[in-house]
């Protein structure tokens, strides 16, 4: 949901919608990003398959409760990765995230 907050002349507060806002499942054509990882050339589209490439990446799970799940590079480092628990809720920011702390093995692509 996106738009402008407005006050109406009766003192309430109003959400006025942005039509040109995206979707909450936005598609292709507007900027919709995919994780892939770089040397099989596969979108990553679980977290089963992102854990096991950075788990052969020497990442360890950190810790996944409720509300996040967490990578931890090793003892010696303080790289974390930190992502929503549900993978839909992953965003464009989580996936730069990942990409920038694993170097070249992800990339992010629009889809």
């Amino acid at each position: 949901m996106s738009g402008v907050w407005k006050f109406n002349p009766n003192g309430v507060l109003n959400l006025e919608e942005n039509p040109l806002a995206e979707t909450s499942y936005p598609g292709p054509s507007s900027g919709h990003k995919i994780l892939v990882h770089s040397e099989s050339n596969e979108t990553i589209s679980s977290y089963e398959q992102l854990e096991a490439k950075l788990l052969h990446l020497g990442w360890l799970v950190y810790s996944r409760n409720q509300h996040i799940r967490q990578y931890h590079r090793s003892h010696n480092t303080s790289d974390l990765i930190t992502l929503p628990v549900s993978f839909r809720s992953m965003r464009t920011t989580h996936m730069y995230d990942i990409v920038v702390k694993t170097r070249s093995a992800f990339q992010v692509r629009d889809a």
